[in-house]
């Protein structure tokens, strides 16, 4: 179950995914599989198809502190055909949603995933999947907790073995998303546009 040059906050700014017109789509587009997807990773990759295609979520990334607290550096919010986001807490930008997909450069982005333990994270009750995630040059190993009553993402954990987003500089990233079919419109974004690459 939550992105300028981000290679972190995922795929290429592409043309729109269809699925965006729809207004909360949330199990559209989840069976969509690619070719060369890992097969260990079919319940993630099903999971993230099925979160990036709704048509209103939000995904929020944070630096985990040493002390377990975490810092909100960047938010997210994909609303129809527009994707606005801004960081530390300064003015939003607004730009056409970007096309998220399960394979990067011809390679899948996440494979050799393990499942561990089930855990509530937030009061969710969610899988744990581990996995290899590389994206745009990035590599990472990657935590996923996906709830287990809508198979959608509740919470990811990103930590670099390569050098980290140039934008979100940190070794370890925590992405806490969230699907709200009530899920508003930002201020009128006011800021330069920045050329931004997004999960």
């Amino acid at each position: 179950m939550r992105l300028l040059l981000l290679p972190l906050m995922a795929a290429l700014l592409n043309p729109i995914s269809a699925f965006a017109d729809l207004e909360d789509p949330r199990t559209h587009g989840a069976e969509a599989r690619e070719p060369g997807e890992n097969p260990s990773c079919e319940i993630l990759n099903r999971a993230y198809m099925r979160t990036v295609n709704s048509g209103r979520y939000s995904v929020d990334y944070y630096e985990p502190k040493e002390n377990g607290k975490e810092v909100l550096r960047s938010q997210g919010r994909f609303i129809g055909r527009s994707y606005h986001y801004r960081f530390d807490s300064r003015l939003w930008n607004e730009r056409q949603r970007p096309l998220l997909t399960t394979i990067t450069m011809g390679r899948p982005v996440v494979q050799d995933c393990v499942r561990l333990d089930d855990e509530d994270v937030d009061g969710v009750p969610s899988m744990h999947i581990r996995g290899k995630w590389q994206r745009d040059g990035k590599i990472a190993t990657t935590d996923v907790w996906i709830a287990k009553d809508e198979l959608v993402y509740v919470k990811a954990l990103r930590s670099f073995s390569s050098d980290p987003p140039r934008l979100l500089p940190f070794s370890k990233i925590v992405e806490r998303y969230m699907l709200d079919r009530n899920m508003g419109v930002p201020e009128a974004p006011t800021e330069p546009f920045i050329y931004y690459s997004t999960p």
